[in-house]
């Protein structure tokens, strides 16, 4: 891992959103499309995304969790889906840079 993006193993991943969620406290617009889209993620999912979030590579979040790349990036497909949803995005805009910038807030609230 050593890349110095602060993608590191920690025991403290944040809590999972149940799915359907319910309506997330008073936040802002921002942090309400994270809720959304979190809340629709499947725990292998969320797990990858979180691995985004602390800036990750799709290398070093395989590596770290255990699977292969090929999974990795079926998982972000579909984040990638969701947040082009939630955030009425243009395909073009999303990127691991765009996850890490609007996750990571999210996570360590």
């Amino acid at each position: 891992m050593g890349s110095g993006r602060n993608c590191v193993s920690s025991s403290t991943k944040p809590a999972e959103v149940p799915s359907g969620g319910g309506a997330p406290p008073a936040r802002s617009d921002e942090q309400a499309r994270c809720h959304e889209v979190i809340g629709q993620l499947t725990p292998s999912q969320h797990d990858v995304l979180w691995a985004f979030a602390r800036g990750c590579t799709p290398q070093e979040a395989a590596a770290e969790l255990n699977v292969a790349i090929s999974t990795i990036h079926a998982h972000k497909t579909r984040i990638f889906e969701l947040c082009h949803s939630a955030w009425a995005l243009a395909d073009d805009k999303l990127s691991y840079h765009w996850l890490r910038e609007h996750f990571r807030a999210y996570f360590t609230s």
